[in-house]
């Protein structure tokens, strides 16, 4: 009996094709239809905003430490909810003030009269662009859009309402004023698959 050659072309195997595909691809479905509320931070909050998330995520640290399984979503949620419920019932009063130095301008194209002046534009550097910050949180619809209601009466950006809201619920957490107890939540479990 003759021996063949390992590579030889009478039966080609496709190692390619011998490898194991996933077949299933992940659609992102429950980050669709819980899209995180996305709100804008003004550049004289950013400290503080940063303070703010830093100090729920170790709230939610904390809390997964003593055996309850939170996050800072959670938390935030939490917070905000109660905030909300003060507001609505008159106990945390929103005194928006607009700040001159921050007031939104816009801008006229005018022609100018009489003898042209040409201008010298300076292009802006690359470097100098900051970030901007934004906080988001998977909080309901519902607290977004009384976010939106209260930002809208006090013509002052969402991001400031969320800031100063966060802001007393943390203080009132921090000096025991409220508290965080856990809650079970129903949990959906659906099984899929196919016999091969």
């Amino acid at each position: 009996m003759s021996r063949r050659a390992a590579f030889s072309a009478q039966n080609p195997t496709d190692t390619v094709a011998m490898i194991p595909v996933a077949r299933n691809k992940q659609t992102r479905n429950w980050e669709k239809s819980n899209r995180a509320h996305t709100y804008y931070i003004p550049r004289r909050l950013e400290d503080k905003a940063i303070i703010i998330r830093d100090e729920i995520m170790g709230i939610a640290d904390g809390l997964n430490q003593s055996a309850i399984v939170a996050t800072a979503t959670d938390v935030a949620a939490a917070f905000i909810e109660r905030a909300l419920f003060k507001v609505e019932k008159g106990v945390i009063v929103l005194d928006a003030r607009p700040d001159p130095a921050y007031k939104k301008t816009s801008l006229v194209c005018v022609e100018v009269e009489g003898e042209a002046i040409p201008q010298n534009i300076t292009p802006k550097e690359k470097g100098d662009t900051q970030k901007k910050l934004f906080l988001a949180y998977r909080w309901p619809k519902e607290f977004d859009q009384k976010i939106k209601d209260l930002s809208k009466l006090h013509n002052i950006l969402s991001g400031e309402i969320v800031i100063l809201l966060l802001s007393k619920a943390l203080n009132a957490y921090k000096n025991g004023d409220i508290g965080l107890i856990s809650q079970p939540s129903t949990v959906r479990q659906t099984v899929t698959g196919a016999w091969k």
